[in-house]
């Protein structure tokens, strides 16, 4: 018997989307039926079901493991930005195998998601329990599958080609944005007032944090940048102000922010479960890496 995921949200749209995004081309029609409708696939069918947040849990709870015709083995419940304090408030307390997929990710970049899981939090929600996807580019969706099938007792195949070329795209998308942080970074270390370039320089290096962990779908936050960067015994401020030459910091400051956005990838990439020693590591061999790049040229 397959694996059956419950879609739920207010957004009829985005929880068609959610599921073209996972299911292969074709599972469904370019004009969906409404209504909970069942859509299968090899492995897991997904049910889009247009019910109440309020009734959520009365029908599913009974269901879950069972052989019932409407029965979910896990809920994803999307979120966007139109998401009313009622609705929240009421999925906050939905409990189980529960996902909350945040599925307006393409909209949200540095603090607008930082503010963003605040509230969700203050709302009542685990944060462990959020998922960050961007629907256009396909991101944050292994996570989620992940996430979703391993209290279920089951695995993802590896070789999986659908999933190894998501993989590989969060891969590519997560390296282009290292880079252009670190040449962003070079950028602003060259100006040449005393200082003026560290509060920049920091909210440049927690912008590439927050969105390296909204490709992989992680709702990240200050505490998780703060222990992060504790952990590297690295941030791209305080190596920077020690030097007031700007040939000489800039070249500092991009290799900071390489290094860092490689450690934050690998941390990602691993379910953040790298040890210090191990990031750290990362953490210098790429910096050197990103200090032998010729950053003035590539700007």
């Amino acid at each position: 018997m397959n694996t059956r995921i419950a879609v739920c949200g207010h957004n009829a749209e985005a929880r068609i989307n959610l599921i073209r995004s996972v299911t292969p081309r074709g599972t469904i029609p370019e004009t969906p039926p409404t209504g909970n409708v069942v859509y299968e696939t090899e492995n897991i069918d997904y049910l889009d079901c247009a019910v109440p947040v309020q009734e959520i849990g009365q029908r599913f709870e009974i269901n879950f493991d069972s052989s019932a015709p409407d029965r979910a083995d896990a809920v994803w419940y999307c979120l966007d930005g139109n998401s009313g304090l009622d609705e929240l408030q009421q999925a906050a307390g939905l409990t189980g195998r529960v996902l909350f997929v945040v599925t307006d990710g393409d909209e949200l970049d540095g603090e607008k998601l930082e503010k963003r899981i605040s509230m969700l939090e203050q709302t009542g929600f685990d944060r462990e329990k959020i998922i960050i996807v961007s629907l256009r580019e396909r991101t944050g969706l292994v996570l989620l599958i992940e996430q979703t099938i391993r209290p279920l007792g089951g695995t993802l195949e590896e070789k999986d080609p659908e999933l190894e070329a998501l993989r590989r795209k969060t891969s590519e998308e997560a390296n282009s944005f290292i880079y252009w942080a670190s040449g962003r970074a070079f950028a602003i270390a060259l100006v040449p007032l005393p200082m003026a370039d560290v509060l920049p320089l920091v909210a440049n290096e927690a912008y590439m944090f927050y969105k390296l962990g909204a490709l992989y779908g992680y709702a990240v936050n200050k505490t998780i940048l703060a222990g992060f960067l504790g952990c590297l015994g690295a941030s791209v401020g305080g190596k920077i102000a020690v030097s007031f030459v700007p040939f000489l910091k800039a070249p500092i400051a991009a290799g900071i922010t390489y290094g860092v956005g490689y450690a934050a990838k690998a941390y990602f990439e691993s379910g953040m479960k790298l040890d210090q020693e191990m990031l750290r590591d990362i953490f210098l061999k790429s910096k050197k890496k990103g200090e032998e790049v010729n950053w003035k040229e590539k700007n």
